[in-house]
């Protein structure tokens, strides 16, 4: 049987019992937090030994080897913070969105990431003359998807007892379209070739199912529940990550037409979810909201210069939200002045990025977990958040 305790937690039953509540929707005056931000000893450790080349030089995938030292020395390099994180490895982090066209077979590149570690990829495109759709299979034998199935394995088994792995975010919709069309060639789709897209979307469906599935086999459930890369954990045996990336930069019809009903069988077939949003898209965290079985929503600041970060607008999210759960990023700088002025609305899990110590990050918890948010910081009323969004 497997183990239900982690070395690398030391206040492990604390902070499962608060994601219960706040992913739950119990906590809508309370807070989370996870903290980041001091140096890791034993990542230098794990670059001493495995010399990861530099940033963007083309690389075969790491060994499992290699992954698992790397998660390790990651998680274990956090073992003394007593935030409201769980120590959960992304095992298989390393194939990246394009890990998926590879699945079907299409000719995937890696490349560093750097001294911290990983990978990342492009995928050629695969489906260039829509005749081919009929063809695409996911096969266990494709080597790529037999050495993603087999690390997910030998990461598990390995961090029995000491940390917990997730499941892969789904490459799924409009994001897969991009991955096995190129992103300009699916966009375009949208307008040339609509009818051909939403067949490689149907498709789409049940091949993160059948992927997600095999995951979840290999996987086992913590404590009646799920490890997750976003959030730590959730009390529900199946959850599926989804992300609405491409749309951040769509047209909200897009994602009404090319994105909601396929993501929505994801959800209907499994039960349960969150989403991953860049970027501040009021009208993409509306139509989220209000599909059946979401945990809770992830607002993360959109990488290169494109978007705003979301704590910049955290009041206006929070009453198009509701009482829907959040997970913010801010820095540390950021959560000490909320917490001094008092001006955190609730139900929200802050993700935080420059913590200095250790120390300090528990300091700050000790204040993180007495929070309660005042009145004007509470959840608004339903027609207050009709109003927003006209």
């Amino acid at each position: 049987m497997p183990s239900e305790e982690l070395a690398y937690k030391r206040n492990l039953n604390e902070t499962i019992a608060r994601l219960e509540a706040l992913w739950t929707g119990r906590m809508p005056h309370g807070i989370c937090a996870t903290m980041h931000g001091w140096p890791n000893p034993y990542l230098e450790e794990w670059r001493q030994k495995w010399h990861p080349p530099a940033q963007g030089t083309e690389r075969d995938l790491p060994s499992k080897e290699e992954i698992f030292e790397h998660w390790d020395a990651l998680l274990r390099g956090r073992s003394e913070v007593e935030d409201d994180s769980l120590p959960v490895a992304y095992a298989c982090l390393d194939w990246g969105e394009s890990g998926f066209a590879g699945f079907l077979g299409a000719k995937v590149h890696f490349y560093s990431r750097g001294e911290n570690g990983g990978t990342y990829s492009y995928a050629e495109p695969l489906l260039a003359d829509w005749s081919q759709l009929e063809e695409l299979r996911l096969e266990e034998e494709n080597p790529l998807y037999a050495a993603f199935l087999e690390t997910l394995r030998y990461v598990v088994t390995r961090a029995e007892g000491l940390f917990g792995v997730n499941a892969f975010l789904r490459i799924d919709a409009l994001t897969l379209a991009m991955e096995l069309r190129g992103a300009t060639r699916a966009l375009l789709d949208l307008y040339e070739f609509p009818k051909q897209l939403e067949r490689l979307l149907r498709l789409g469906v049940e091949l993160n199912a059948q992927i997600l599935e095999q995951e979840y086999a290999i996987i086992p459930p913590f404590r009646g529940g799920r490890f997750t890369w976003i959030g730590g954990w959730v009390s529900h045996i199946s959850p599926v990550l989804l992300s609405v990336d491409p749309y951040v930069y769509c047209a909200s019809w897009v994602y009404r037409d090319f994105g909601e009903a396929y993501q929505l069988a994801l959800l209907e077939r499994f039960g349960s979810g969150f989403f991953h949003l860049h970027g501040y898209r009021l009208d993409l965290l509306a139509a989220i909201k209000e599909l059946p079985g979401v945990l809770f929503v992830q607002g993360v600041e959109s990488g290169g210069g494109l978007g705003e970060a979301a704590f910049a607008h955290l009041e206006a999210i929070k009453q198009v939200a509701g009482t829907l759960p959040l997970l913010i990023s801010c820095t540390y700088q950021e959560l000490l002045a909320g917490l001094k002025e008092h001006s955190l609305p609730g139900g929200v899990m802050y993700d935080v990025s420059g913590v200095p110590t250790v120390y300090e990050a528990n300091k700050a918890m000790e204040l993180v977990r007495s929070y309660e948010a005042q009145a004007s910081e509470r959840p608004p009323k339903p027609e207050q958040a009709a109003r927003v969004m006209r």
